[in-house]
C-alpha cells in the first residue's frame, strides 16, 4: 500500500511538471528530442530494467559510486535493510520508466490552451510562472482529473512485477 501511495503522488506529479517544462522550451527541435529520449525507458521491459537498476546499485555500481562520492555510505542499496529506501528505488524507477509516456498527455493538454489568453496575461505583465499557474494549470485541471482518477484505479494493481524482480535472493548477495 505504501509503495503504490509513492507511486500515485510522487509518480502522478512528475509527469505534469515534466510536461510543463518541455512546454516553456522554445526550440521545437531540443523539445523533440527530449520528449524522444523520454519515451525511450517505457519501451523497455521489465526485466531489463530492473537488471539495470541492480547493476547500478550494486556495491560497485556506478550510481552507488556517485553516492559514495556525495558522502553516502557504500553499499548495496537494494539489499539495505532500511525498507522505506527500497519503496524510494521502486518509486523513481516507475518514474523513470513512465515519465516521458505519461506526460504525453499533459504536453497535449498544455498545447490545446489558447494562445490569446497567453498574449493577453503578457501585456498585462505575467510573468511566465504566473501565466503558468493561473492560466494553463487551471486549463488542464479537467484533464489532470480525469488522470488523476485513472491512477487510483491503476496504481495498486500494475507495478508490482519490477518488486518481484528486484525483491529477491539474487539480489541480496
Amino acid at each position: 500500500i505504501a509503495m503504490g501511495a509513492l507511486n500515485m503522488t510522487i509518480g502522478f506529479v512528475m509527469p505534469i511538471i515534466f510536461a510543463f517544462l518541455l512546454s516553456m522550451l522554445s526550440s521545437k527541435k531540443f523539445k523533440r528530442t527530449i520528449q524522444t529520449c523520454s519515451y525511450i525507458p517505457n519501451f523497455l521491459s521489465a526485466v531489463v530494467v530492473c537488471s539495470l537498476v541492480s547493476q547500478f546499485l550494486d556495491r560497485n555500481g556506478a550510481l552507488t559510486q556517485l553516492l559514495t562520492l556525495l558522502g553516502a555510505e557504500k553499499q548495496n542499496w537494494l539489499t539495505n535493510g532500511d525498507i522505506p529506501v527500497f519503496w524510494l528505488i521502486n518509486t523513481f524507477m516507475n518514474i523513470w520508466t513512465g515519465l516521458g509516456w505519461g506526460s504525453i498527455v499533459y504536453v497535449a493538454s498544455i498545447a490545446s490552451v489558447s494562445n490569446d489568453l497567453h498574449e493577453a496575461a503578457a501585456i498585462d505583465g505575467a510573468t511566465r510562472f504566473q501565466r503558468m499557474t493561473k492560466i494553463t494549470l487551471p486549463c488542464i485541471m479537467p484533464m489532470i482529473i480525469m488522470m488523476f482518477t485513472i491512477q487510483v484505479g491503476i496504481s495498486f494493481v500494475a507495478g508490482f512485477d519490477k518488486v518481484l524482480l528486484l525483491y529477491k535472493p539474487a539480489t541480496y548477495t
